[in-house]
């Protein structure tokens, strides 16, 4: 500007006065040129002073012309920040995808978003001025909790709750309302947040539903289930099955240590097993283990444990199911025990076996000892000096009869001659030999209950049942004690016993002999029934087995009951014998002297021979064959050319019922008397129910021979 001055002027009239600037007047001032030289040609120095402050308001006014410069660019951003602003906040008001409102106090809308305008399908024109009751579902909402919610979120308290609405088209829906205190263009308003939760209410029911079946599935699975803390192994919950399974409720079983109701032995491996879960080193396991219930018996599961994590792979909780296996492993056990009972079965029978062998061979051997000593003694009855030494052969030989005895019935053996016995007194008839076994100081008292019932019984093996077994109880008492023995008639109406288990219905005469001695431990009382088998330094026979085998062979059943310094009680019982009759007794009876034929069969050469002799003493014809081809070979060529055969049973060639029914063919009217160093049972015994007319049990001595050739002769079975 220069050689030019401009600003305010305020002059009266004055011809310096110009016409006003173009460029300021925009600005509202009133903005003058002054020619410079119209200001210097007045030569009054008394004017030269308005000079000066015209200077000086020129500047101030070029001042203010910059500042107004300055606020007007200043102004201009503002008014373009505040657009874009207003553009955003109009963008994110319209486009959220809540539906959002502006209410007054009063709860009408003074906006609203396009979300709005979709969720309920009227133009923000529509809505606006509106309250919520507008778009309120019928009878889905009380207008008055409504209307409590708009007070306290305009009083500044935060307002959430569902609301029903209704759109345009009449479809009802659900939706979660939020309102919160805010300003609109500096006024105090409400702030309106809404969003449909249809799909979210329909997920929720889904998921109530879901947990719900899976609640019922956790308390009514047909296995146990439980939570534990993986922190400290406690108990966070645990399912019905579960708890009937161990006894408690689930509030005893919460906060407990899942080791206090684990068996002892189980303990560490449960841990060693967890603890792989939490290293990481394992997903899961499975186990069989045992549990204590409450009750403090053992029970059985088969354990499943996994681990369960959150979403940063941190141990949230361990998840175990148990499987009651309890009834199963008592079938198992079962199992076990009846596969131990016949491996015992087993054993004992091959025990059996070999005991019957031995004992045919002994007898076979006896045979000859004591028919050659008969007939020794026979030939040299006068000779003084002989006889002292033949006696103590027999008395030996009759011991040695008795062990074959004692080996015969332990391989059930047979009942030999059974008879019907009463029991009551057969006891007492051998009382007093019975009380030979006890030792200086010690009782035995008799309580017979047992009346005139009968067993049918071999005598000498019922001896050797009450011998072995008192002769135990003896060994049990170390210095005073009392043995009672006592008999009763026990009927079972049922197999179910207890107390004796396997026993049949059914009547028996019941012998118990009790001592007060210092028993067996389980151990022992396992091996009791095996022969040799004793307590003592050196076996004493065939003791218990002898009388398991006697008793089982009778039918009958026999059981053990002690423990440990508390006595023993041995119970047999034997079926009650229905015929009373007493058998009759052949008392008196003298050797007999026959002249009959007689065929013997014996394979034993040195038998043969002394079975021939004693028959040829007893004035019988005799012939003799030492196998069942020879047999067959002479009844053919001598057909009905005898009258008793002496048939052996254990022939090399031909079994003895084999070769019974052939002989048949040939000496249809021979008496048939059956020999054998076994038992009367079996094969003899189905052949004397089929036609043979006796059995001799070896060793027999001559009189033996004499008495049977005598009865079958008479027409009389034996």
């Amino acid at each position: 500007m220069a050689g030019k001055y401009r600003g305010y002027l305020y002059l009266d009239k004055s011809p310096l006065l110009l016409a006003p600037s173009k460029r300021f007047a925009r600005s509202g001032f009133a903005i003058f040129e002054i020619q410079p030289d119209l200001l210097m040609n007045n030569p009054s120095k008394k004017e030269s002073k308005p000079i000066d402050e015209l200077q000086a308001l020129q500047n101030r006014i070029d001042s203010l012309e910059d500042q107004v410069n300055t606020l007007k660019k200043n102004l201009s951003e503002d008014q373009i920040k505040f657009r874009e602003q207003e553009e955003t906040y109009r963008f994110l008001f319209d486009y959220a995808t809540d539906a959002i409102y502006v209410q007054d106090k009063n709860g009408y809308f003074l906006d609203v978003n396009k979300g709005a305008e979709d969720m309920y399908g009227y133009t923000k024109d529509e809505l606006i001025g509106k309250t919520p009751d507008f778009v309120s579902a019928p009878d889905k909402n009380d207008p008055r909790v409504i209307s409590e919610h708009i007070k306290k979120a305009y009083e500044g308290i935060p307002q959430s709750f569902e609301f029903w609405g209704r759109d345009k088209a009449g479809r009802i829906f659900p939706k979660e309302v939020r309102l919160k205190k805010g300003k609109y263009f500096g006024r105090d308003v409400i702030l309106a947040f809404a969003r449909d939760i249809t799909k979210k209410l329909k997920y929720d029911l889904a998921r109530r539903q879901n947990e719900e079946r899976l609640h019922s599935l956790y308390e009514h699975a047909p296995i146990g289930i439980v939570y534990i803390d993986p922190a400290d192994f406690t108990l966070i919950s645990a399912n019905d099955n579960f708890c009937q399974f161990i006894g408690y409720s689930d509030e005893e079983l919460k906060g407990t240590a899942f080791t206090e109701f684990t068996h002892p032995e189980e303990r560490e491996i449960d841990r060693k097993k967890i603890q792989t879960l939490l290293l990481g080193e394992a997903s899961g396991f499975t186990r069989i283990k045992r549990y204590v219930a409450k009750n403090g018996h053992i029970v059985w599961g088969k354990l499943t444990v996994s681990l369960i994590h959150d979403a940063q792979h941190k141990p949230l909780y361990l998840i175990a199911a148990i499987d009651d296996i309890t009834k199963q492993k008592e079938i198992e056990r079962e199992k076990e025990l009846l596969q131990e009972t016949l491996q015992k079965s087993k054993k004992m029978e091959a025990l059996a076996t070999l005991a019957g062998g031995v004992a045919h061979d002994f007898n076979n051997a006896l045979t000859s000892i004591v028919g050659n000593l008969e007939l020794l003694g026979m030939a040299l009855d006068d000779d003084k000096i002989i006889q002292p030494y033949v006696n103590p052969i027999f008395e030996s030989t009759y011991r040695m009869t008795q062990l074959t005895n004692q080996l015969l019935a332990y391989a059930q053996g047979g009942k030999y001659q059974p008879t019907a016995i009463n029991f009551d007194t057969f006891i007492k008839d051998n009382f007093s030999l019975l009380k030979h076994h006890l030792p200086a100081k010690s009782r035995m008292r008799l309580e017979l209950h047992g009346g005139d019932n009968k067993i049918f019984a071999d005598s000498t093996q019922m001896l050797m049942v009450l011998s072995a077994v008192i002769m135990n109880a003896a060994e049990a008492i170390d210095h005073e004690g009392k043995i009672h023995v006592r008999t009763r008639v026990k009927k079972f109406a049922t197999s179910h016993n207890p107390e004796y288990p396997d026993i049949l219905p059914a009547t028996y005469v019941h012998l118990q002999i009790e001592d007060d001695g210092h028993g067996m431990d389980e151990a022992t009382l396992e091996h009791i029934f095996e022969p040799f088998f004793s307590t003592k330094l050196r076996g004493r026979g065939l003791g218990m087995a002898s009388v398991y085998g006697i008793i089982k062979n009778h039918d009958g059943y026999v059981y053990v009951r002690t423990n440990k310094n508390e006595g023993t009680i041995v119970d047999t019982f034997l079926p009650l014998h229905e015929d009373k009759r007493t058998d009759e007794e052949s008392n008196g009876l003298k050797p007999l002297q026959g002249s009959e034929t007689v065929l013997v069969v014996e394979d034993e050469e040195v038998v043969k021979n002394v079975i021939v002799s004693m028959l040829k003493h007893m004035g019988f014809t005799v012939h003799s064959v030492k196998c069942g081809r020879d047999a067959l070979d002479f009844s053919q060529t001598n057909p009905n050319s005898v009258d008793i055969i002496l048939l052996d049973m254990g022939l090399p060639d031909i079994p003895g019922q084999v070769l019974f029914y052939s002989l048949r063919q040939y000496q249809s009217h021979a008496k048939v008397i059956l020999c054998s160093g076994y038992s009367i049972d079996g094969p003899a015994q189905e052949l004397l129910e089929t036609g043979a007319d006796a059995f001799l049990q070896k060793p027999f001595n001559f009189l033996t021979l004499s008495r049977t050739l005598s009865k079958v002769m008479k027409d009389d079975k034996i």
